[in-house]
């Protein structure tokens, strides 16, 4: 009997004591562990959120922010340009140029002064004045007495609030973490005034007079009032350039010698761009050759047509390396194009970059970035060809898609050469499959309303002879003709979705996936189908009358 009482009261203990330490475990006793609030003299934080890594500096009684820091919670679209030794801006309507140690910079290429360097460089980084910082950029950048430093955005919306009386005493105590165990900096009174910037489970994240940052109970505050953050400027929105009405017509205008520009140019049927290839870069100095007419511009214009000139990098991936990657060559580029656009009071600037080193991809996008702003200033629409997704570096890996629909007003995808010239096998210049497949892709990464779909007025003559392969481009009429000249009749081809003919011929093979309204309907059901801001038709030479007429029509089923 004695043993079983003795067993039973090991039992009740035992399960006692693992109810205490269980409840030990489980109850968040306060902390009263006091630590430093920063061992910085300029801790950073951006929406009420502290940085572990970057801290700001004062120099010459002035707040300096790191770069990289600038970069991460801000505009990850900084660069600096070596050469220059400058960091380069590009907002939506400016593009800053910000030498280092000097009392000046350029805000769309012009100078203006500064009664102090807006960019140092200490401690092996470079540091933006914080004042500049405002004056670029929609945030409000504020130190306070502790050297706390708190950036916040135009619009922030913050709450003001002040503590309670009669609480807990450990509930005046300000917390490194939304929870009562962790440690805390410094200790609330009752009646202090606060600004919350966060919630955060039963917690807020406040901000005290003195500029001590951390956490407190819900239940410890009484919220007073809302603030909304106004900063020195409000934040810039890009300009709307364009009143052309969705869905849009661009046709590519193959121009190659001054000559081949007419006196007068043909209205197009529907067609409501015009893209003649004009200008190209001819050196390593960043100049550009230009083929334009004001004859062309000024009946485009009678017609009710917008021009948007193409500039080319001349598919030379050697001569782009040495310019992409200057800031002044870049900048010497876009001069001379607003230039242009200027004298023959052109609409928009289309750019055709393509066999670009894959490195130099980045560059690309920054010249964009840098053109956007100021040819909006100027009036122009910014417009980009890209190719589909492809394993390609210098063909398709280079174009920063997502990026580059950021800059630019509009993306046009040539949606072809699924099959090129010198292709080893004869196949579709874009059967349908392949164009939407690549579509779905793309549509990741370019927002619909402003990708122009790519639609080829051309195709290819085949030829297979003795296990070589051969092809010849053919416009629509020529096309139309071969097939007839050869008394063939058009099959369509399920898996292309196309009209096809084949034939052999003296022991050649010759065989032709045919652009005609089959496929020309089908690719335009993709713009409602997605919907897409338009077409972009290579080219105008490889058309004719009733191809536009059929186009317009089609494209008036998509309104």
């Amino acid at each position: 009997m004695k043993s079983s009482r003795k067993k039973t009261w090991v039992w009740v203990v035992t399960l006692g004591l693992l109810i205490v330490g269980l409840f030990l475990w489980l109850y968040p006793f306060p902390s009263s562990k006091k630590v430093d609030f920063s061992p910085s003299a300029n801790p950073l934080f951006y929406e009420g959120d502290r940085s572990e890594q970057f801290n700001g500096m004062t120099k010459k009684d002035r707040l300096y922010v790191p770069v990289d820091y600038i970069q991460h919670v801000v505009d990850p679209h900084i660069v600096y340009d070596e050469q220059s030794q400058s960091l380069i801006i590009t907002r939506a309507q400016n593009v800053y140029q910000i030498p280092q140690s000097e009392a000046f910079y350029r805000k769309n290429d012009r100078k203006r002064y500064s009664p102090f360097p807006p960019l140092i460089k200490e401690e092996g980084q470079q540091w933006l004045a914080a004042d500049f910082l405002q004056d670029i950029y929609a945030l409000s950048v504020k130190t306070y007495p502790n050297g706390a430093v708190h950036i916040l955005p135009h619009g922030f919306e913050k709450k003001t609030a002040a503590v309670k009386t009669d609480l807990k005493e450990y509930m005046y105590d300000l917390r490194s973490q939304p929870t009562v165990t962790s440690s805390y900096y410094t200790s609330l009174q009752a009646l202090d005034k606060v600004q919350v910037l966060q919630e955060d489970s039963g917690f807020y994240l406040i901000v005290m007079s003195k500029g001590y940052t951390g956490y407190i109970p819900q239940d410890a505050l009484t919220i007073r009032g809302e603030v909304t953050v106004e900063t020195r400027i409000p934040p810039e929105e890009t300009v709307k350039v364009t009143e052309l009405t969705r869905p849009i017509h661009l046709a590519w205008d193959g121009i190659y010698t001054a000559d081949a520009n007419p006196e007068e140019v043909k209205k197009y049927s529907g067609v409501d761009v015009l893209s003649p290839t004009w200008f190209t870069l001819s050196n390593q100095n960043g100049d550009i050759h230009s083929l334009a007419a004001d004859s062309y511009v000024q009946s485009a214009h009678a017609n009710g047509d917008k021009v948007w000139a193409l500039f080319s990098n001349d598919f030379d991936p050697e001569l782009t390396s040495k310019v992409l990657p200057s800031y002044k060559k870049r900048s010497h580029m876009i001069q001379q194009l607003l230039q242009y656009a200027k004298q023959y009071k052109l609409d928009g600037i289309n750019l055709d970059f393509e066999n670009v080193y894959e490195e130099d991809g980045k560059w690309f996008t920054q010249f964009v970035r840098e053109l956007a702003p100021l040819a909006h200033k100027q009036g122009l629409v910014v417009s980009v060809d890209i190719t589909f997704i492809s394993s390609s570096g210098q063909w398709s890996g280079f174009y920063e898609r997502a990026e580059l629909s950021e800059a630019a007003d509009f993306i046009a995808v040539m949606a072809y050469d699924e099959h090129w010239a010198t292709s080893s096998q004869a196949g579709s210049v874009a059967s349908l499959p392949w164009v939407e497949s690549n579509l779905q892709a793309l549509l990741k990464e370019v927002p619909s309303e402003q990708l122009l779909l790519g639609i080829p007025l051309y195709t290819r003559l085949w030829e297979e002879k003795n296990g070589k392969v051969s092809s010849t481009s053919m416009t629509m009429d020529e096309a139309e003709q071969w097939v007839k000249d050869n008394g063939l009749t058009p099959e369509l081809d399920e898996s292309s979705g196309q009209h096809f003919i084949r034939t052999t011929k003296d022991g050649t093979t010759y065989k032709m996936w045919l652009e005609n309204e089959t496929s020309l309907k089908k690719r335009i059901k993709l713009i409602r189908k997605y919907d897409l801001a338009g077409i972009a038709t290579w080219s105008v030479y490889f058309a004719n009358e009733d191809t536009w007429n059929f186009i317009d029509e089609q494209l008036k089923l998509s309104e």
